[in-house]
């Protein structure tokens, strides 16, 4: 279940938003130190919505990722050495 959580957060992001130089999309983060046209872009399918991409892209698979890292530490931890739940 944890690693089914942290897989369709690696797919949102990878759906919405797209890392690169000046992809010709608005600018989502920016890297500091990096230059004016590095970053992360909304996904090019997604248009201008970059609330859209935001959410979808990145706040989501935060929220799906550290979910996903919980379901798997809570999962090792509640096993019995013959892997019944305790």
């Amino acid at each position: 279940m944890g690693v089914c959580l942290i897989a369709v957060a690696a797919c949102l992001a990878a759906a919405f938003c797209s890392i690169g130089v000046d992809l010709g999309t608005p600018l989502l983060l920016q890297w500091p130190g990096s230059a004016a046209h590095e970053g992360v872009f909304v996904a090019e399918w997604v248009g201008r919505r970059s609330s859209i991409a935001f959410g979808m892209g990145i706040l989501l698979p935060i929220f799906l990722s550290t979910l996903g890292v919980y379901v798997l530490i809570r999962a090792g931890g509640t096993m019995n050495e013959d892997g019944s739940s305790v």
